[in-house]
């Protein structure tokens, strides 16, 4: 079982979460939990709600993990597409 990451802050947990490939920086537990919910809150603020699909394009990066985390902390689904794809091949 994996711990969440609100009961990793709750117990103080520190060191990194996460480390930055093209620069090695870490983030830490604390950083990356103020940037899901910042993204959390900008999601919600565009109208994303319990239950809607969100569609995006990254390439794989610390964004992509942040990105997953606030949506799924909004309850909606995340639908990842490969950055490659090109407006055309897209549904819609």
């Amino acid at each position: 079982m994996t711990e969440s990451l609100d009961a990793i802050l709750a117990r103080g947990r520190q060191g990194s979460a996460l480390i930055v490939p093209e620069d090695g920086q870490p983030v830490t537990f604390a950083q990356l939990a103020e940037r899901i919910e910042a993204l959390a809150s900008s999601l919600a603020a565009s109208g994303v709600r319990r239950g809607d699909r969100v569609a995006f394009a990254l390439p794989n990066g610390p964004e992509v993990i942040q990105l997953l985390l606030a949506i799924t902390a909004l309850g909606a689904a995340a639908a990842p597409l490969h950055p490659a794809y090109t407006h055309a091949e897209l549904p819609w």
